[in-house]
């Protein structure tokens, strides 16, 4: 009888264990439930299949004048021209492959971006060693999407920290939408899908860009004054901005150490201030010419069209960018900008899957 009583009371033991069990699971779940609701009324929201991380946002964002109609104080140098925005750091749950990316915009028209860069903390980059390395940038005249067929995608293991970097303005009408805007963020959705045997060739993101002084400032600072720009003169036609020689480590300019496949070009320029194109060469070749284009014969609108072609590098290939400006002002351009990008998916992958 007495051994029955223990095996009895050992018993009720247990099921106290399992219940005190069963009751923190169900806060948990419950707590996790809250968490996720949370998140997707905030910044930072996470799906079966895509992430959105969005910038703080910006109380109030005015419009301005544009620098035809203010005799040039207006420029991306000038304070009242942009405002720097910046996401809190987020760490990703999981390895993922990240499949496509697209601008998406809170409270303001997609029409009141400059750039928007995404960082991933604590990797390094190839043109600027005091930053993160990128893994994609939306400048104004950029398409908004982009979509990577398998088996590319930028590969981003679990724990890996991301965060976003931008300006926005907002130039009165016609150059811009010319509202006033509160609360305003911007950022990216990316779709993406979980390893599986589809996503075999990582991609990594390279943006090249040219300047009149050797420049690597922080881009999560404000720019005033520190842009990566160059001056286009007092009445130039045609006027062309090439990588300067003397610049040591000169990011207008990438040597690559290994082989692999170019996929993917892009450019930025200040089309409304009279660029006219982007030149990626090897060399002495050009590789691709990129041009802007008009959306609808708005003044505030543009899209760079691309002609390049997927084609190979190998170690020891050197590639350059030059950008094309007329200026239409009777005052020199200070604030021109020609950057551009390149998407590669190296032979030697391995570096890229850590």
């Amino acid at each position: 009888m007495r051994e029955i009583l223990i095996r009895v009371r050992n018993v009720r033991i247990n099921l106290y264990f399992v219940g005190a069990v069963a009751c923190v699971l169900v806060v948990v779940f419950i707590l996790t439930i809250l968490f996720w609701m949370q998140k997707k009324s905030e910044l930072f929201v996470v799906t079966s299949h895509s992430m959105t991380i969005l910038t703080a946002p910006i109380a109030v964002l005015p419009p301005h004048a544009h620098k035809a109609d203010i005799t040039g104080v207006d420029s991306v140098l000038a304070p009242g021209h942009g405002v720097v925005v910046n996401s809190a750091h987020y760490t990703v749950p999981f390895d993922m492959w990240i499949t496509g990316v697209s601008l998406t915009t809170r409270n303001a028209p997609a029409s009141v971006l400059h750039h928007l860069i995404l960082f991933k903390e604590g990797y390094l980059n190839s043109q600027c060693s005091n930053r993160d390395a990128e893994i994609y940038t939306i400048g104004a005249d950029s398409r908004p999407q982009a979509t990577f067929p398998t088996p590319y995608g930028f590969f981003v293991k679990k724990g890996t920290k991301l965060y976003l970097n931008g300006m926005v303005h907002n130039p009165a009408a016609p150059r811009g939408p010319g509202g006033t805007y509160t609360n305003a963020s911007i950022g990216y959705t990316l779709t993406y899908e979980r390893p599986s045997n589809k996503r075999t060739r990582p991609l990594e993101f390279f943006r090249l860009f040219l300047y009149d002084r050797e420049h690597c400032q922080d881009p999560t600072e404000t720019i005033e004054g520190r842009a990566d720009v160059f001056t286009v003169p007092v009445g130039a036609q045609h006027y062309v901005k090439s990588a300067d020689a003397n610049i040591h480590n000169n990011q207008a300019r990438i040597t690559f150490s290994g082989s692999g496949t170019v996929v993917g070009m892009g450019g930025h320029l200040h089309e409304e201030d009279g660029g006219e194109y982007l030149e990626f060469l090897k060399g002495n070749v050009v590789m691709a010419r990129i041009t802007p284009q008009q959306i609808d014969s708005s003044p505030s609108r543009w899209q760079m069209n691309s002609d390049a072609k997927f084609f190979r590098i190998a170690p020891g290939d050197s590639f350059t960018i030059r950008a094309s400006y007329s200026n239409p002002y009777n005052f020199p351009l200070v604030d021109a900008m020609g950057h551009g990008v390149l998407i590669v998916a190296p032979d030697d992958s391995s570096l890229l899957m850590h």
